[in-house]
């Protein structure tokens, strides 16, 4: 989209998900971005109710028919299904990078480089992640403990970075980092 132009397309894409009842209607590619978007534009909470929607399709009823990997349909075709569908794994990214926050080389100029920004919503209390490479790591976890959230991040290695969070920028050091919000 052109900037003048996002607007009224994300006022749009609202718009299919009101009418469709707050369920997933997009083919795997339109999957990919559909919850990124929403969150980029404050809906998390949108996102996750279509996520965790008890019926089909969603991931959550990939999971209560017993799924342990991706199944090959968010829909029950019934028939045994293929489990091993990575086309539709981007909700594991979208849970790293968006819901704890953990982005690696945000500025794509230094792998080292780290950005927590996690996305805080009202449907979960707490939310964790991590990222290992070559002996270095970076765990967060942000916690609600009633009108307040705590994040916790661990950085180990050659790891360096911040946290941004509620409109504040934070310098990581090495070890344990503690924040209150």
């Amino acid at each position: 989209f052109e900037e003048n132009e996002k607007e009224k397309a994300y006022k749009k894409l609202l718009d299919i998900i009101e009418r469709d009842k707050c369920t997933i209607n997009c083919g795997m590619i339109g999957l990919r971005n559909l919850f990124h978007v929403l969150l980029e534009n404050g809906n998390t909470d949108l996102a996750l109710e279509m996520i965790t929607k008890k019926d089909a399709p969603s991931y959550q009823d990939m999971i209560d028919r017993g799924g342990t990997a991706l199944f090959e349909s968010l829909t029950p075709n019934g028939m045994q299904e293929s489990q091993n569908h990575h086309f539709y794994g981007d909700i594991i990214n979208l849970f790293i990078t968006k819901i704890a926050g953990i982005n690696i080389n945000p500025h794509m100029t230094d792998i080292y480089e780290v950005c927590i920004a996690p996305h805080i919503n009202t449907k979960m209390s707490f939310a964790e992640g991590c990222y290992k490479s070559d002996g270095n790591a970076i765990e967060v976890k942000w916690q609600k403990d009633k009108d307040k959230v705590k994040i916790s991040v661990n950085i180990t290695g050659k790891y360096y970075g911040t946290l941004d969070f509620g409109g504040k920028i934070h310098q990581l050091k090495e070890g344990a980092n503690s924040y209150e919000y």
